[in-house]
């Protein structure tokens, strides 16, 4: 159960955990009132802040007046919100993150825009990380028109592959610039070799260009 694996990863040193706002599982959207009893179950069994995951379909998809309630439980102290809506974004950075609630963060895609609009920032697997890590940089140094340059990374990587599911490319990713991770579990797919020629050339594009030069010096 979830109470369990918090516990669990607690016992591993985690420093928080992250729970996908579930759906019922008996089928359905749950109620505002099943969210809330959800997360405060957790909270109350685990020491771990937690990180509420936002992410519709293999989740529910929670109103902006639920999300905001969430955000106000003791034990939610983090929220990854998967949408990419702005106008949603938005108004949960002034009511959650600004507001002092919980620190609000998004995804890769939307991590310039919510940085600027006062967001904490966006949650990501590597490598994808280390480019976002030059943008906030950037922003932080206030040279806007790096940053800018920075998160147009985003807008090929990694979209143009996504039809194999992130983890297939980041995996592929990782593999490019010298980091040994394997191919997704069978029965699922990696890329083709044609589809690794063209990340690996438009990761060479990227702040992630100085990896292949240690890659083909190794």
């Amino acid at each position: 159960t979830a109470i369990e694996l918090a516990h669990f990863a607690e016992s591993l040193g985690a420093a928080a955990v992250q729970l996908l706002a579930p759906l019922r599982p008996f089928a359905g959207p749950p109620a505002p009132a099943d969210l809330i009893a959800y997360f405060e179950a957790i909270g109350r069994e685990s020491k771990l802040p937690i990180t509420l995951y936002l992410n519709p379909g293999p989740g529910a998809d929670v109103s902006i007046a639920d999300t905001i309630a969430l955000a106000k439980l003791p034990s939610v102290e983090l929220i990854k919100e998967s949408s990419r809506d702005l106008a949603r974004v938005s108004r949960l950075i002034v009511e959650i993150d600004r507001a002092g609630h919980a620190r609000y963060c998004t995804t890769m895609q939307m991590l310039l825009a919510t940085l600027e609009l006062g967001g904490s920032g966006a949650t990501m697997p590597p490598p994808a990380c280390e480019i976002a890590r030059h943008i906030i940089d950037a922003f932080v140094a206030k040279d806007h028109e790096r940053a800018a340059a920075l998160q147009q990374q985003f807008a090929l990587f990694p979209s143009k592959w996504m039809h194999r599911g992130l983890a297939p490319v980041m995996k592929a990713a990782m593999n490019l610039i010298g980091v040994p991770v394997g191919d997704p579990y069978p029965p699922y797919a990696s890329l083709s070799n044609d589809e690794i020629a063209a990340l690996a050339a438009v990761l060479r594009t990227t702040a992630l260009a100085k990896r292949f030069s240690v890659t083909a010096a190794a």
